[in-house]
């Protein structure tokens, strides 16, 4: 019964009706009264189980009038089975029995000895599958399993898959329905009450679902809704009929997801088959009709050539960035869903190629950007939906993508971490994903990871006030490697930390936001040492942060954090006590810190709704300024006197203020032997210099 399908087939979206009137149940010889089943027989002759008017009808030649297979007496039959000899197998469902049709000789070939749940008996049952030895397989619906009846033993049945009542354990089946068996002897079940396909090796036990999620009804891909019919292509393609999203779902072996081949207005669709040339027919039961699906078999599609990488430009020594920056993605002060705009972008990352991704937090998605383009395709999530699906994001916050483009993404508000294959049309959980919480199991609302080249996850948890590390082996619970002693600002202590690091020797580097730091855990270690930062004490001055959020490395060990309420990026060399300013423009909240390819700095300008670029210049070496001379000290004369007149050299006369042009009660002054003055700026605390 597998059909020969060509390897690029589609489907057309448009159906015709080979049977029936839409929405017209009547007896009549052009009208079908809830049909369940179509089959193309020899001759291109179409045999219909036509159920409520207790008939299999026969249609000759494409023709829409049909006639009534005679000698059969019959009781809401649901299945029909034609060999290549005209020969018809019917399942008879209220009359708990399978009839074999051959030129009005029936005989039956299973059951027949009224409902019941012992093996000489079916319940009701609404499929069947004949295979090459004329074995049928009987999907009972009613035992909750599937009964094998074989070829010339219509007086018992043994049971092959289900049999231990209603249940959605493996072992169990739910109101079966549709039933596929391939050469193998391994059944395929629609388990309709489980909205799940699954498989049944002959002899085992249990089955295994192979699309569909168990007891999870939805119109997501990777989900099912009351599915009623399954058949095989000879790709080892499932085609499944999605009853209640009104589709049919092409499932590729070992996939976790479908693929929609036909989706139109249907009502209880229920059988499905191929005819001779790959064409879908569906039973469209509740309109009283049975539609067909045209195939078309498009040539290969050509192989685009992979792009080029972007080659790495390690970022130079004695690197400086333009303070004229380039905006790559958004629009200042514009937000938005099209394509063009972001939403409070939070982070971003480049890709081996140069191409640009960005988590736009509050379009709940992954936007794409080709290098050098500002006109983005949505990757991951479904713009302004959010949701807790494997399709759907809820609050993006951070993001990191391998050589293959596969993308990791931390969803914050569903507190997961999804693996996105790229082209997929949805992810799935490799860290949380247990609910949000403090447990092992859970990560809470988090805004920063870090995946090392083992694709170990190391998630900045801003609400549980630590780091956990996830291992690709151990997707169920986390591992502390920083913090966990709730909010504090003692050295084992974290306080709503966001932006993280990783070097090669496992040293954690995390910026301490609440505590205005960064603090460094070595490998095992119960306490961070600070950094950079000083604890609890933000400001503007140089060895101060004001809510960091991000933090990165160059190749020389240099730390750039950015210093969100300062709206600057910091340059911190290792054992430096103070920072140096290499960005400082106007940004809104910025959040986001990378370096490009090229040693340019990118950062997300989050509530100006753009990415930023701040080009990198390297001077070949810095030129030394020869000091300037110092001034000969003079020797005071022995009849030295001074003018009574004098000059003002700093300082507004009874003007105080804090301007570089005015002193506060300055209480001391010095000269150095450039004879520059330095004055003691008491009440505006500072020191001021003047050349």
């Amino acid at each position: 019964q597998t059909t020969v399908i060509c390897p690029t087939a589609i489907w057309n979206s448009t159906f015709r009706t080979l049977a029936g009137i839409s929405g017209v149940a009547a007896s009549t010889a052009t009208t079908l009264y809830n049909p369940y089943r179509a089959v193309f027989g020899p001759s291109n002759t179409l045999y219909v189980a036509d159920q409520s008017n207790n008939r299999i009808q026969k249609y000759v030649g494409g023709s829409a009038t049909g006639t009534a297979v005679t000698g059969l007496t019959l009781s809401n039959p649901c299945d029909v089975y034609v060999d290549n000899n005209n020969v018809l197998y019917v399942l008879d469902t209220s009359n708990y029995r399978v009839l074999r049709w051959n030129n009005n000789v029936v005989t039956v070939v299973a059951g027949g000895f009224g409902a019941g749940s012992t093996y000489d008996k079916m319940s009701t049952s609404y499929s069947m599958f004949v295979d090459a030895s004329y074995n049928i397989y009987v999907s009972d619906y009613g035992n909750h399993r599937v009964a094998f009846w074989s070829a010339g033993n219509p007086n018992m049945s043994q049971l092959v898959a289900g049999g231990y009542g209603a249940g959605s354990t493996p072992e169990k089946l739910y109101y079966p329905l549709g039933i596929y068996v391939d050469n193998m002897g391994i059944i395929y079940v629609a388990d309709y009450y489980n909205h799940r396909i699954q498989k049944w090796y002959p002899g085992a036990a249990t089955g295994i679902t192979v699309a569909g999620q168990t007891g999870v009804a939805g119109s997501w891909s990777y989900l099912l809704y009351y599915p009623t019919a399954v058949i095989y292509d000879q790709y080892n393609y499932l085609y499944i009929v999605d009853s209640s999203n009104n589709r049919v779902q092409r499932w590729v072996p070992g996939a976790s997801y479908g693929i929609t081949v036909a989706a139109s207005t249907m009502s209880n669709p229920r059988g499905l088959s191929f005819d001779s040339s790959g064409n879908i027919i569906v039973a469209d039961m509740s309109l009283h009709r049975i539609i067909s699906f045209a195939v078309s078999c498009p040539p290969n599609a050509t192989t685009t050539a992979s792009p080029t990488t972007q080659a790495i430009v390690p970022v130079c020594s004695t690197g400086g960035w333009n303070q004229t920056f380039t905006i790559i993605a958004g629009s200042s002060g514009n937000r938005g869903t099209s394509a063009t705009l972001l939403y409070n972008p939070y982070s971003s990352f480049i890709d081996i190629y140069g191409n640009l991704y960005v988590v736009d937090y509050y379009n709940h998605r992954i936007q794409y950007f080709l290098r050098g383009s500002t006109t983005a395709t949505t990757v991951a999530g479904i713009t302004s939906s959010a949701g807790s699906s494997y399709s759907q994001l809820y609050y993006p916050t951070n993001i990191y993508v391998d050589s293959n483009g596969i993308m990791y993404i931390l969803d914050a508000t569903n507190c997961r971490v999804l693996r996105w294959t790229p082209g997929d049309p949805m992810g799935f959980s490799v860290a949380g994903d247990h609910g949000c919480g403090s447990t092992v199991d859970k990560i809470d609302v988090s805004y920063a990871m870090f995946i090392d080249s083992q694709y170990n996850i190391y998630i900045s948890e801003y609400a549980n006030h630590r780091v956990s590390l996830w291992t690709p082996r151990n997707t169920t619970a986390g591992t502390t490697v920083a913090g966990g002693y709730g909010a504090g600002s003692t050295a084992e202590k974290l306080y709503y930390p966001w932006g993280i690091y990783v070097d090669a020797n496992q040293v954690v580097f995390v910026v301490d936001r609440s505590n205005h730091r960064v603090q460094r855990w070595n490998l095992g270690a119960i306490s961070g040492l600070t950094v950079a930062g000083s604890t609890s004490d933000p400001g503007p001055w140089s060895y101060q942060f004001s809510n960091p959020t991000a933090i990165t490395f160059d190749p020389y060990g240099y730390m750039y954090i950015l210093d969100t309420g300062n709206s600057r990026v910091q340059k911190w060399l290792p054992g430096a006590t103070f920072g140096t300013t290499v960005i400082a423009v106007s940004m809104s909240t910025p959040y986001g810190l990378i370096f490009d390819r090229r040693g340019n700095i990118v950062i997300t300008d989050q509530l100006n709704y753009r990415i930023l670029s701040f080009a990198i210049t390297c001077p070949n070496a810095t030129t030394t300024t020869a000091s300037p001379p110092t001034t000969p000290q003079t020797s005071l004369c022995t009849t030295a006197q001074w003018n009574s007149t004098f000059s003002i050299l700093a300082g507004v006369t009874s003007a105080a203020g804090s301007s570089s042009t005015l002193l506060y009660y300055p209480y001391n002054i010095f000269f150095d032997g450039y004879n520059n003055l330095y004055v003691a700026d008491t009440s505006n605390h500072r020191i001021q210099y003047y050349p």
